[in-house]
């Protein structure tokens, strides 16, 4: 699948990680998210370097496209970041996601992975990334942008059906068809279940 995402997407070095966008992302906001990438990256290495070296080394890129909000994907070592949400929120905000993410990929380097039916193992890793933001955050100026809590994870939202849905939510709004991430889906779920 990385291969697929490589071949039909425009790559380019931010901050010293592999950036790709994918051809069927709004380009005009896709350019801008770049430059936010990179200052959201120089926040991260200003405010907690040790994170942002993390980053650099347990995460391969970040893949730029229209849905889905913010992910790390351990099989590709990918975060995803939705072009839509890296424009909607504030800077500091997009930093935060990519701490959160990149405390996943940090998990995954370290052989923790997330279990089908192991929903206490993935609460305890979703609290250690929401964690490691909420650190981040408290390293940051005051501002705007919205600081985590442990009281975010009330919502299971990083459940694979939670996730499933948000998809599907956001390709039925900029009128793509739900097949293919149905296929992303199902093919995530038997890796899952291999391992």
């Amino acid at each position: 699948m990385w291969r697929v995402f490589r071949y039909r997407a425009q790559s380019m070095g931010i901050g010293g990680m592999n950036v790709f966008t994918s051809n069927d992302s709004d380009m005009g906001r896709a350019v801008a998210v770049r430059a936010r990438l990179g200052l959201a990256l120089e926040l991260i290495d200003q405010y907690a370097p040790r994170v942002g070296a993390r980053l650099r080394r347990d995460v391969v890129a970040i893949f730029l496209w229209r849905v889905g909000g913010t992910s790390y994907n351990p099989y590709t070592r990918v975060i995803s970041v939705d072009v839509r949400w890296g424009m909607a929120w504030e800077l500091e905000d997009l930093a935060l996601a990519l701490v959160h993410e990149a405390t996943h990929a940090r998990q995954m380097a370290m052989g923790l992975r997330k279990l089908p039916r192991g929903k206490d193992r993935e609460r305890r890793m979703e609290a250690r990334a929401v964690s490691a933001s909420m650190a981040f955050a408290d390293r940051l100026p005051p501002g705007t942008w919205r600081k985590p809590t442990l009281a975010d994870l009330d919502k299971e939202w990083w459940t694979i059906e939670h996730r499933e849905a948000r998809l599907a939510k956001d390709a039925k709004e900029i009128g793509l068809t739900t097949r293919p991430i149905r296929m992303v889906a199902a093919a995530t779920r038997l890796l899952g279940l291999r391992r």
